[in-house]
């Protein structure tokens, strides 16, 4: 039965799983509800979930699809499964989807959708609170802050739970347990191999014809190391078609630039589809409220991403440079991205599989590899060095000086280039009606805060940079200066988060409507 591994005997716990579909709803969207002295787990959800009497899913892992095991292996989704004591329930293999848990005395609810749960709780976010953003994005700094409370309105609370199981008793007893992921990694090859070995099975799962919902593979390309390392592994399984966008963001001083990432993909065969990073400004609606009210980029591809496993190098900094500014194996992670388009998943169905989570907490054995003697060959030892990314692409006879240059960015960032810049004008209209109401701080004001905010944070970059150059030189220890560059409830983009998921909320009717 799926949802047991092979030849796993249990006896089950008496609490037992009742599928609720709501076709109204995002495909990939759940939410169960436990109460106590009910042995019913009421699960609602999707078109795309798969179920059965004992587990519900949405995603991929790597393991058979008949033999279940996704709570055991490379996981790339979200759900839950019943074991002998009661109810297991999952997020990702990485810490940009989460699972949303709100407790009462007598009843727990848990969705993979904030929108969700608020929509089946009648929770309410808290109108004028600007650290929305901040809070949502705490598990960059590591585990530690993998259970993250939300307050909600009237003392109330939620808890945005990454990585580890969630373990839901009979009596309500909630409880985490860590996900066993160790791999011995002993040089560059066994790593790699591991590597392809997980996104193979991954690739085998998601188009499984006994799914409900199948998915083929689709990668990104970039200049960059982390995509085109992944585009050579992805290419081994099948993973022909990739997506790229042509320009980055402009930069003070600095026009925009071409990170197509086109000739590694010449040099593999891929077929490659290029976007603009801000072609989703031309779409009706909202579709920032898809990313939390932050940029949309990814909303640009949103036809081509529907349906596939959908490959990205998010962590791909962290794990795979030569001597990355974090070295934790806790999943720390200095600049958090990619973790604000869970309802864009759910709605479009897709599967996100970041390659670079693989083995993420044994980022001390990754980075012994890259600083090996046998990776001297593929380092550069520069700033931007992560060589084995190169040595995985240029094995693969993707010439050297086509990509890993130098850092681009293609992501859209409001602070940086303005609301008005970056959103539909349909939506910033809406926005900017919904700010004054919820703050009443006029127009004119905001702007003038986000310039000192911007100014702030170039100035503490410059500040930065100077002191690291001056420490270097002396042998000194200089800490640098820093302005207050925290945007409060007066800046423009204070209550971004409460805009979209006052919208995102109404895509979740009750199943009888």
């Amino acid at each position: 039965m799926l949802g047991l591994r092979k030849n796993d005997v249990v006896e089950k716990t008496s609490m037992k799983i009742s599928i609720l579909r709501n076709p109204a709803i995002p495909p990939l969207a759940w939410c169960c509800t436990i109460q106590r002295g009910s042995e019913d787990i009421r699960v609602e959800c999707g078109e795309s979930v798969e179920a059965g009497e004992d587990f519900f899913f949405e995603g991929a892992w790597a393991g058979k699809f008949a033999e279940g095991g996704f709570l055991d292996n490379t996981c790339c989704g979200t759900g839950g499964h019943l074991s002998e004591s009661g109810l297991v329930l999952t997020p990702p293999d990485h810490i940009l989807d989460r699972l949303f848990l709100f407790a009462e005395t007598d009843t727990v609810t848990v969705s993979n959708s904030l929108a969700m749960l608020l929509a089946r709780t009648g929770g309410e976010l808290i109108s004028r609170r600007a650290d929305y953003p901040v809070l949502y994005g705490n598990i960059r700094h590591g585990l530690q802050n993998a259970r993250t409370p939300l307050p909600l309105k009237h003392g109330r609370h939620i808890e945005a739970w990454a990585w580890y199981h969630m373990h839901i008793g009979p009596d309500l007893e909630i409880s985490q347990k860590e996900k066993d992921r160790h791999k011995d990694l002993p040089d560059y090859t066994a790593y790699v191999s591991h590597l392809s070995d997980q996104v193979g099975q991954v690739f085998a799962n998601a188009c499984d014809p006994a799914r409900r919902r199948q998915y083929s593979p689709l990668g990104t390309i970039s200049s960059g190391y982390d995509s085109t390392a992944i585009s050579v592994i992805a290419l081994d399984h099948g993973c022909t078609e990739a997506i790229t966008f042509g320009k980055t963001r402009a930069k003070l001083g600095k026009p925009s630039e071409d990170d197509s990432g086109a000739k590694a993909a010449q040099s593999l065969g891929l077929s490659v589809t290029k976007y603009d990073r801000l072609g989703y400004r031309s779409q009706k609606g909202y579709p920032e409220i898809e990313t939390l009210g932050a940029g949309a980029e990814m909303s640009s591809a949103r036809d081509q991403i529907s349906g596939r496993v959908f490959l990205t190098g998010y962590m791909g900094d962290t794990m795979w440079d030569r001597e990355p500014k974090a070295q934790s194996d806790n999943i720390y992670w200095p600049v958090i991205a990619g973790h604000n388009f869970t309802e864009l998943r759910l709605a479009a169905d897709f599967v996100h599989f970041c390659v670079p989570f693989i083995c993420c907490r044994q980022q001390a054995d990754i980075i012994a590899i890259s600083q090996s003697e046998e990776m001297a060959p593929w380092r550069l030892n520069n700033d931007y060095d992560r060589p084995i990314a190169r040595r995985v692409a240029e094995e693969r006879n993707i010439p050297r000086g086509s990509f890993g240059i130098r850092k681009r960015a293609t992501g859209v960032f409001f602070r940086e280039e303005g609301l008005a810049a970056t959103m539909t004008p349909q939506s910033y209209e809406d926005y900017a009606r919904f700010r004054l109401i919820q703050t009443g701080v006029p127009l004119w004001r905001a702007r003038l805060t986000d310039s000192w905010i911007k100014l702030a944070r170039f100035a503490n970059s410059a500040f930065g940079k100077a002191t690291v150059k001056i420490n270097k030189a002396t042998g000194m220890q200089l800490r640098p200066p820093a302005l207050s560059a925290t945007p409060g409830i007066s800046s423009e983009g204070a209550v971004l988060f409460q805009w979209a998921v006052s919208h995102l909320i109404l895509r979740y009717p009750p199943p009888d409507t």
